[in-house]
């Protein structure tokens, strides 16, 4: 909210004059979100151990410590108890209100249970104003059960009632799925094979330089016979030009229509 008001400063003096605008309210458009995302950890919950008695006690101490454990011989002993069940645990989920980017924006928080087959909420907690430092709940974990059809989503609902959502899935509920080990399929490399492999090699590599012989003693005679003619045709009309360079410098154009009959002089 803000308005405003006519002012005049004059030699560090300020005099506010007594006209103003109306107040005006607005809000900003600004939805904010989770920069960190909430803690979330798993409780067990303790369970108080039985006590023993003072009549269990007396009773022990009156006993003669020489009787024996059964009275009669072959008696059959009482079958162990049953196991005790699961212990139900807690959880615990913890954020901050400066694990958001704009608290100043904030509506409320909304943390869902949310059974993403059916499109509908199986838990839900809301958090309003006033906000504190630190925020946290906890609930048992047969209220939100880990299952793959559920999604644990954190919503933070702006002024402007937009929404951004995050996650506070439990650490039981997260899936760590470790690749399986590969198996080769490939047969075990033995010395033989090792050795058969670099026979094989070495008798292509012999092969291969034979080859190379092959071609450089049936393409050596042409290279010869190649360079030998360019050799002679490039010396003759060397020979021809200088020739030619002598008449000119001497005047004489009989001598060049001898050399060339065809040539344009």
């Amino acid at each position: 909210m803000f308005k405003v008001i006519a002012s005049e400063d004059w030699k560090g003096m300020r005099e506010d004059f007594r006209m103003a605008s109306d107040m005006i309210s607005f809000k900003v458009d600004y939805t904010p979100k989770f920069i960190r995302p909430p803690v979330v950890k798993e409780r067990r919950l303790r369970q108080p151990r039985p006590s023993r008695g003072g009549q269990s006690s007396a009773a022990y101490q009156g006993r003669d410590r020489r009787a024996p454990l059964f009275e009669e011989v072959g008696q059959i002993p009482t079958p162990p108890p049953e196991p005790e069940p699961l212990v139900p645990y807690n959880v615990w989920v913890q954020w901050k209100i400066s694990d958001i980017d704009f608290p100043a924006c904030l509506s409320h928080f909304e943390f869902d249970y949310y059974d993403v087959v059916y499109n509908e909420s199986i838990f839900k907690k809301t958090v309003s104003k006033p906000f504190e430092e630190k925020m946290e709940f906890e609930l048992l974990n047969d209220k939100v059960p880990c299952n793959d059809e559920f999604a644990f989503i954190a919503r933070v609902i702006g002024l402007t009632g937009e929404e951004s959502s995050d996650f506070w899935t439990p650490p039981s509920c997260v899936v760590l799925t470790t690749e399986p080990p590969t198996t080769s399929t490939t047969e075990a490399t033995t010395l033989s094979d090792v050795e058969g492999a670099m026979e094989a090699a070495r008798e292509e590599n012999e092969a291969l330089k034979e080859k190379i012989n092959g071609l450089k003693q049936q393409y050596g005679p042409i290279g010869k016979q190649v360079y030998t003619a360019l050799k002679e045709n490039i010396y003759l009309g060397l020979e021809g030009f200088l020739a030619r360079k002598k008449i000119i410098e001497g005047g004489d154009i009989s001598q060049l229509e001898k050399l060339d009959p065809n040539a344009p002089f």
